[in-house]
């Protein structure tokens, strides 16, 4: 992952991580809306007729999925605020 530095001639260190801090904070909220979301079988069973158990599995693991993608961002999000922090203690 590419951290961007802290210097002078660039974007000033503390809107970096206000900046990363909000998106942080965006995703996770995505992350809890996302995992509040219905997927129950009785939702999905007449779109599979006899195989409506795999349709059901399969919107299973679309909302896992979902929920992994942006657990995946939250955490480079999380890498991201932690390399600009660390610069920001250095450079004080």
């Amino acid at each position: 992952m590419k951290i961007p530095t802290v210097h002078n001639n660039g974007t000033g260190g503390k809107e970096l991580l206000e900046e990363a801090m909000v998106a942080l904070r965006a995703v996770n909220t995505a992350i809890h809306e996302v995992s509040c979301m219905t997927v129950h079988g009785r939702d999905y069973y007449v779109q599979g007729g006899p195989d409506h158990l795999t349709v059901y599995r399969d919107a299973c693991f679309e909302q896992s999925e979902r929920i992994r993608l942006l657990q995946t961002v939250s955490t480079d999000l999380e890498k991201y605020c932690l390399g600009i922090q660390q610069q920001l203690k250095r450079n004080a």
